[in-house]
């Protein structure tokens, strides 16, 4: 079940940060950094129900999707998608895809032709995951620090305008 996110979520929220960031990020972001993340430090203050989603298993919040408009604003028309995280022990079982799939359709639903991501040039697994959900890469580039070290940040963007055929079909 995808649905949006409420306050009661915040711990639930928290734990998946704090997990997906310290198996995704291992050997990319420094030890120390991703030893000092807890559920508690990752859980959000404040959750905007109207940008996040989440994907539930039996009832267990297991992932997470945030969304919005375009955080530079010298993009019109554009979203972004902020994250998608889903608990380690549910990588590789379509969840991901399945919140893809519900983000794409709320940012059409918001009048948005295309939406871009930003990735960690080093995150292998997820540079595999946003192409095979038919993002681009646009080899836009830039360096975010991440515990002291500065990381490369690959843009990836997908086009709006044929996405209900292109979800349909790995949806099968």
């Amino acid at each position: 079940m995808i649905r949006q996110a409420t306050e009661q979520d915040r711990m639930a929220l928290g734990k998946i940060y704090c997990f997906s960031w310290k198996e995704a990020y291992k050997n990319i972001v420094p030890d120390e950094y991703l030893n000092s993340l807890t559920i508690e430090k990752c859980s959000p203050n404040k959750i905007n129900s109207n940008d996040t989603l989440v994907i539930e298993d039996n009832g267990i919040i297991v992932g997470l999707t945030r969304f919005g408009e375009a955080r530079d604003k010298r993009c019109e028309n554009i979203g972004e998608l902020w994250s998608i995280y889903i608990l380690p022990e549910f990588w590789m079982k379509g969840f991901g895809q399945l919140l893809f799939s519900s983000v794409t359709k709320k940012l059409e639903e918001l009048g948005y032709e295309k939406f871009y991501l930003w990735v960690l040039k080093d995150n292998f697994g997820a540079l595999r995951f946003y192409e095979k959900m038919g993002m681009i890469n646009t080899n836009i580039e830039q360096i975010i620090n991440i515990g002291g070290k500065d990381l490369v940040e690959i843009k990836y963007e997908f086009s709006l305008k044929n996405s209900l055929n292109y979800l349909r079909r790995i949806e099968r």
